[in-house]
């Protein structure tokens, strides 16, 4: 009898590994802890002059934030400080669940920093809440990926995108070479959206050329155009992950384009050229006035100002957005290599 029930037990640890090892990001993660996150950070926004800005409590206060709900997951956050271009003491997060190639690194990024004039809960609490979820799911569920996964919370990237910059370069060549792809999250809620991914292959450049040529933009100003996105060359490999992004939200039955305009705008930019990358936004053009009869344009509802709180989120733009970047990191880092 006590051989027959250890065999059982036996049988039925097993039956239970199998199980976890086939437990998919995009079962286990829960849109209702997401919006928890923009709840808290909207909620240190209006505790601290209504934003979250690099250097300001606010931008502190959200930083010892992920740092904690980090740290209560059982995980060693780790900060690396710096000192942006005004001065200001900026401070990236990394954190990483370690998979079975352990000198093989996805990175998964997100800026937590707002701007001045507004708490950024689309731009960019959006992007960090995708990150801590996924991250929860795999630790709880004791997932132990392929690749070792390496989460950063940008500071500083809406004063340039300066904290994802510090922290590359002060990355040696081998440290750099380790890294098999990094994945951009920024502003995943913008109201009636559009999801762009980056165009890794400049499939799209043409087009943008031939609508400055109908809209009357001088030959000058077109061969600067030309020269600027012809510079703009990702890393081999990048096309790979833009293929899987576009099929991940394919499989939601979600639309997306492909875009440039954010490689150099966003913390894709000190990645793309040496490192397989994909960026994806949510972008919704509008113009909107200057109060002086002028005009300017805004890459989102409430983009940059005051009214990018809680009340400024695409809750059905943003649980797509969550669970395409759970196929997407399940893909690259948990599951296939984009290097195999």
């Amino acid at each position: 009898m006590i051989k027959k029930i250890l065999f059982f037990t036996i049988i039925l640890l097993s039956l239970t590994a199998c199980n976890k090892k086939q437990e998919k990001l995009i079962d286990l993660v829960n849109y209702d802890s997401v919006w928890n996150h923009l709840e808290s950070f909207d909620k240190i926004g209006k505790e601290n002059n209504s934003n979250r800005a690099v250097g300001t409590p606010g931008g502190i206060a959200s930083k010892n934030y992920i740092v904690e709900f980090l740290t209560n997951l059982g995980l060693s956050p780790v900060a690396h400080n710096f000192t942006n271009r005004s001065g200001a003491q900026g401070s990236n997060l990394t954190v990483e669940i370690k998979g079975k190639r352990d000198g093989d690194i996805v990175l998964i990024g997100a800026h937590y920093d707002s701007v001045v004039f507004g708490p950024g809960i689309n731009d960019n609490a959006s992007g960090v809440a995708i990150l801590l979820e996924i991250i929860e799911v795999i630790q709880k569920a004791g997932i132990v990926p392929d690749k070792t996964l390496r989460f950063a919370f940008w500071d500083s990237e809406e004063t340039g995108v300066e904290g994802s910059a510090a922290y590359y370069n002060a990355l040696s060549e081998d440290e750099r070479k380790q890294i098999a792809a990094y994945l951009n999250v920024d502003m995943v809620a913008s109201t009636d959206g559009e999801i762009q991914i980056s165009d890794t292959d400049g499939s799209t450049v043409q087009g943008v050329l031939d609508e400055a040529v109908k809209n009357g933009v001088e030959p000058e100003s077109i061969d600067m155009l030309k020269a600027f996105y012809g510079a703009m060359k990702f890393a081999p490999g990048s096309e790979k992950l833009e293929q899987l992004t576009k099929d991940a939200f394919a499989q939601l039955n979600v639309e997306v384009v492909e875009d440039l305009t954010f490689a150099m705008n966003s913390d894709t930019g000190p990645f793309f050229a040496q490192i397989p990358t994909i960026g994806i936004t949510v972008v919704k053009e509008t113009t909107e006035s200057t109060g002086d009869g002028g005009e300017i344009l805004s890459f989102a509802p409430c983009y940059h100002q005051a009214c990018d709180d809680i009340n400024n989120i695409d809750k059905r733009i943003l649980e797509s957005c969550l669970k395409a970047v759970a196929i997407i990191v399940q893909q690259i880092g948990v599951g296939n290599s984009v290097s195999e």
